[in-house]
């Protein structure tokens, strides 16, 4: 496999995890916000909330998604952990003649 080859398939996995990390944060968002903001009815737990699941259903639901977008930060974490270490170098080492000029 060529060099462009490798660089072309490495950046489509580097895009198709980010946006999998968007989609789950997100979802995982939506689901934690729904549940803090529809309206809890003591002694229904059958009461049908949204979509045909009930206010049980719907936090298993999050939590499943809050396990996901986790992983998928960890994994988008080890694949971008080059460009990670050097822009924390980058910003922790101090240039020879810039620092004292302000």
């Amino acid at each position: 496999m060529s060099e462009d080859n490798t660089l072309s398939y490495t950046t489509y996995i580097k895009y198709l995890t980010a946006a999998a990390l968007m989609v789950a944060w997100v979802l995982a968002a939506w689901t934690g916000f729904m549940l803090g903001v529809v309206p809890y009815t003591a002694g229904a737990e059958r009461e049908t909330l949204m979509l045909g699941f009930t206010r049980a259903e719907w936090g298993v639901i999050h939590s499943w998604l809050s396990v996901i977008a986790v992983f998928i930060t960890a994994l988008e974490i080890i694949l971008t952990r080059k460009f990670l270490t050097e822009g924390i170098r980058h910003l922790v080492t101090v240039e020879s003649g810039r620092a004292g000029d302000a």
